[in-house]
């Protein structure tokens, strides 16, 4: 579903050539997910009690899902954006994708084997989920590590390093502080309406001053909420423009209908005034 949701990304570089801005546009996912996926990891058992309630032991195995979550939404854009610059012709660009397949398959049979291992090696349900949750967390570390160490020419480690991880920490860290600060304030319920309340009143209030602390602290935030604002601005005056004319038409044509049954009104009274 992530990689997905990012796909768009490789068609966007590949038509304007330009990977900066769709790091930034990664790095704005990466804002909103993160406070989201925080407050899962310090919070499971609501997430569990508003999907599925008899899933509470599942719990821990949570904990390490959203933090793998995090991880894997940034590999599936920065796989998106490496691959898209791949500028070479013919042998070349087939040894770049050849590379690039052998490691996503060395990867998946890491992934295999840590899940078979510990499926092999737990004795209770609760092991088993912890060790594929644990399996799916070194994965997506592992993909990252690689997305690290060999980037494309056109996309440095440095610019991976200022522009995504580090704010990824920054963005986690600060979601982990607030979602500690607002907690739930009643005990999970099995009622789905009530347990959805009881979720996000807390998460709300922690979602409003984690934003209010990116804004403040993040000099690339606060650009995009402002730029966004002020193109809400304009849609808005837009809009009003496109409306007001209509509306204008609206009369004309209304004064227009009115003319022209006078007219012919004027036309009626002349011919019974003759008769």
């Amino acid at each position: 579903m992530v990689g997905t949701g990012l796909r768009y990304l490789r068609g966007f570089v590949l038509l304007e050539r330009d990977p900066v801005s769709a790091i930034n546009a990664l790095r704005l996912v990466i804002f909103i997910s993160s406070s989201i996926l925080a407050y899962i990891l310090v919070h499971p058992k609501y997430l569990i009690y508003l999907l599925n309630p008899t899933y509470e032991w599942f719990f821990e195995a949570i904990r390490v899902i959203a933090l793998a979550s995090l991880l894997i939404i940034v590999n599936g854009g920065v796989g998106e954006i490496v691959a898209s610059l791949i500028s070479e012709r013919g042998v070349r660009t087939s040894k770049k994708i050849l590379r690039i397949r052998l490691i996503s398959l060395a990867i998946s049979i890491t992934y295999l084997t840590i899940t078979t291992t510990g499926l092999f090696v737990a004795s209770t349900k609760e092991c088993k989920i912890l060790y594929w949750s644990i399996a799916i967390l070194l994965d997506s570390l592992i993909t990252s590590l690689v997305f690290l160490i060999l980037p494309s020419r056109s996309i440095k480690f440095g610019i991976l390093m200022k522009a995504l991880m580090i704010p990824l920490v920054m963005y986690f860290a600060v979601g982990l502080i607030y979602a500690y600060i607002f907690p739930p304030q009643e005990v999970p319920s099995e009622i789905f309406w009530k347990e959805l309340w009881i979720l996000f009143k807390s998460s709300f209030l922690a979602l409003i001053f984690y934003t209010l602390t990116a804004v403040i602290a993040d000099s690339f935030i606060c650009a995009e909420i402002i730029r966004d604002i002020m193109r809400f601005k304009e849609y808005r005056e837009k809009l009003h423009r496109i409306q007001k004319g209509k509306h204008v038409e609206v009369l004309n044509s209304n004064l227009a209908k009115r003319i022209i049954s006078v007219s012919f009104l004027g036309r009626n009274i002349k011919t019974s005034i003759r008769a």
